[in-house]
C-alpha cells in the first residue's frame, strides 16, 4: 500500500490533469488522423508547452520532467483503450 500511495502523491493533481488532457486529445485525434499522427500532434503539444513553461521560468526542469512523464502516461492509456476497442470489434 505504501508504494501506491507514494505513486499517487507523486502524480498529484497536476499530473492527473496532464494525463487527462493527453488522453482526451488522443481519443479526439485518433479517429480523425490515425494513431501515429495523433501521437505526434499530442507529443508536440505536450513538449512545446513544457519548453515554453521552462523558458518562462514557470517550472523547474524537475517539474517539466514530471509533466512529460504524466503526458506519456496519458498517451499510453489511450493506446490501451484503442487496443481493447479493436479487440472487441474483431
Amino acid at each position: 500500500m505504501g508504494k501506491i500511495k507514494r505513486l499517487l502523491n507523486w502524480i498529484a493533481t497536476d499530473g492527473l490533469l496532464h494525463i487527462q488532457t493527453c488522453y482526451a486529445l488522443m481519443l479526439t485525434l485518433q479517429p480523425m488522423v490515425g494513431i501515429w499522427w495523433a501521437k505526434g500532434i499530442t507529443a508536440t503539444c505536450a513538449i512545446g508547452k513544457e519548453v515554453v513553461d521552462a523558458l518562462r521560468g514557470k517550472n523547474t526542469w524537475e517539474q517539466v520532467r514530471h509533466d512529460l512523464i504524466c503526458d506519456g502516461i496519458g498517451i499510453l492509456m489511450s493506446d490501451v483503450t484503442f487496443f481493447v476497442w479493436w479487440l472487441c470489434n474483431l
